[in-house]
């Protein structure tokens, strides 16, 4: 079985105040902490992958991934997810 989605979320305000990341540097320039803005974010992710029946409907494996189309928090470029999952 192949499955597809879109996972969003989005703040009702921002999420830190307004300069908070900001970090005087060396030669006087004011630029964020590692490039953290503190403003609302809109999250936003694709999710592609599948799923397998290993042994009589009872163990599944499956195997996803989440791609964000675009750069809003603090977030990986892809991020794969595998496992296992057993009904009783």
């Amino acid at each position: 079985m192949l499955a597809a989605a879109v996972l969003a979320r989005h703040s009702f305000g921002p999420t830190t105040p307004a300069g908070f990341f900001d970090l005087k540097r060396s030669d006087g320039t004011v630029r964020p902490l590692f490039g953290l803005q503190g403003g609302r974010t809109d999250v936003v992710d694709f999710s592609f992958g599948g799923r397998v029946d290993v042994w009589r409907d009872r163990l599944l494996a499956f195997a996803n991934v989440l791609v964000p189309p675009n750069r809003d928090g603090v977030r990986a470029d892809a991020i794969p997810t595998v496992g296992l999952e057993a009904i009783f």
